[in-house]
């Protein structure tokens, strides 16, 4: 029953989305996160593992963008033409 659920908000969402009505995206998606949640605790999963998973994946996205912000530009090299060191061909 839970896996109906889960199919039926999913739908509902993407079909919200897709009419660009977000006020009912909104209430949709609250359905699904709790349709989800019954999923996961049917199979016995800790709902905390979950969001400490999301938050994980969160830091590392935030840190690796703050890494990439603070990189500084390379500096653009005189470039080097290819000179051969034989006039004689084989």
């Amino acid at each position: 029953m839970a896996q109906q659920a889960l199919a039926h908000e999913a739908i509902r969402c993407t079909t919200l989305y897709v009419s660009d009505q977000p006020d009912l995206l909104v209430t949709h998606s609250a359905a699904f996160l709790d349709a989800l949640v019954d999923l996961w605790v049917a199979r016995e999963i800790d709902v905390s593992d979950i969001w400490r998973e999301i938050d994980h994946r969160t830091q590392l996205g935030n840190l690796l963008t703050q890494l990439n912000k603070d990189m500084p530009a390379p500096q653009a090299k005189p470039r080097k033409f290819w000179r051969p060191s034989s006039t004689k061909l084989p």
